[in-house]
């Protein structure tokens, strides 16, 4: 696996997974922010299959990929896709599907709700699991699997 944000961008992120959010109902963080500039290309973290593409109110513009490994990977708040991507593709390790953006917490089309950033989730049998771990390891290159 490998960390969604290339190293030759600026980009920071803290381990904000659980934190309180507010908007649609009270609920817990289930995710990473990763925080950096509008229209930073984002990197498929796997192979994998692309299970769900398009508007979410809460995540905005958003794909989600089913790994190799069975873990669902959420990719939320672009600014827009990567060509060629649709429900049912192949993805690869290291593929572009998309770009950072502000998009999501409203109808489709909000945006400027936030600063720009990558929501990125894991799911494991529908259960959000903490991608913190995952994503320190994969920005040091070690190759840990999720």
């Amino acid at each position: 696996k490998i960390f969604p944000i290339d190293r030759e961008y600026e980009y920071n992120y803290r381990n904000d997974w659980g934190d309180d959010r507010t908007f649609g109902g009270k609920r817990r963080h289930e995710g990473i922010d990763i925080i950096c500039r509008k229209g930073t290309p984002i990197a498929s973290v796997g192979p994998g299959t692309v299970e769900q593409k398009g508007w979410n109110r809460l995540g905005g513009w958003r794909i989600g990929i089913r790994g190799d490994d069975g873990i669902y990977y959420y990719y939320a708040h672009m600014s827009r896709y990567a060509p060629g991507f649709e429900i049912g593709d192949r993805v690869q390790t290291g593929d572009v599907i998309g770009y950072v953006g502000d998009s999501g917490y409203g109808p489709e089309g909000t945006t400027g709700k936030f600063v720009p950033h990558l929501h990125f989730g894991m799911y494991e049998k529908d259960e959000a699991v903490s991608p913190y771990p995952f994503l320190k390891a994969w920005e040091k290159g070690t190759g840990v699997e999720g």
